[in-house]
């Protein structure tokens, strides 16, 4: 068979789809300090590559062996359990993996107060270019939204940290995280826009690296039931 110029096709350098992350997070902490959770990933870019061909070439056997170094990349620690995942060939639909994760004495209650991280996935961004960079490579445009429903024990009382909002022509991060009852909420949302910046962009972004890290490193206050009563004598 013989081919003609008309055979050949030029590939586009953009992806035929949006890049995106989401992230689920569903949990609750026990009165003897367990965290119990379940992790929810919908994926499609760069990462969900990544982790298709990661499952395909794992047995299903050995798959809680993958969903670990998924887990430990985004800062979770704990034991994982009931992993799931689409068919990895199934490319015309974003891939998913799941599983849950427990982690006993994740919470002290004897400490007053408790102080935990936001069990949402760490962003990871591009750091700032050295001395020596021409310009500041961002990665192919993503969408990143990760959200947590956090369950505590009846009566504990929540401090949670301040939303963060900031927007830029290459990204844009917000944050959000409120308490009602015995329950947390929280998400955050980072869009990247933009492949690359120019060099002479660096204090911008620096100052953007910056507000996402402050806002990641913020910790939510909890306070047991029975050290409020404590308080209260």
């Amino acid at each position: 068979m013989v081919y003609g110029e008309k055979d050949w096709r030029i590939i586009p350098n953009e992806l035929p789809f949006a890049a995106l992350q989401n992230v689920q997070i569903a949990g609750q902490i026990s009165t003897d300090g367990k965290l119990t959770a379940k992790v929810k990933y919908v994926m499609r870019g760069d990462n969900e590559l990544l982790l298709r061909e990661a499952f395909h070439q794992t047995p299903k056997e050995r798959w809680k062996e993958v969903a670990g170094l998924l887990a430990l990349s985004d800062g979770f620690r704990g034991t994982i359990t009931n992993v799931t995942a689409s068919d990895p060939m199934a490319t015309k639909d974003p891939f998913t993996v799941e599983y849950e994760i427990t982690q006993p004495k994740f919470v002290d209650w004897s400490k007053k107060p408790v102080r935990i991280p936001a069990l949402l996935p760490q962003i990871a961004l591009p750091d700032a270019p050295g001395k020596e960079a021409k310009k500041i490579e961002l990665g192919t445009p993503l969408d990143v939204q990760t959200s947590l429903t956090l369950k505590l024990p009846e009566g504990t009382a929540v401090q949670t940290p301040a939303a963060t909002s900031v927007a830029r022509d290459y990204a844009t991060f917000a944050s959000k995280y409120d308490a009602h009852l015995n329950t947390i909420n929280a998400s955050r949302h980072i869009n990247f826009l933009k492949r690359e910046l120019p060099i002479d962009r660096t204090p911008d972004y620096s100052t953007f690296l910056r507000a996402v890290q402050n806002d990641q490193a913020q910790p939510i206050v909890l306070l047991a039931p029975e050290t409020q009563q404590e308080n209260r004598k």
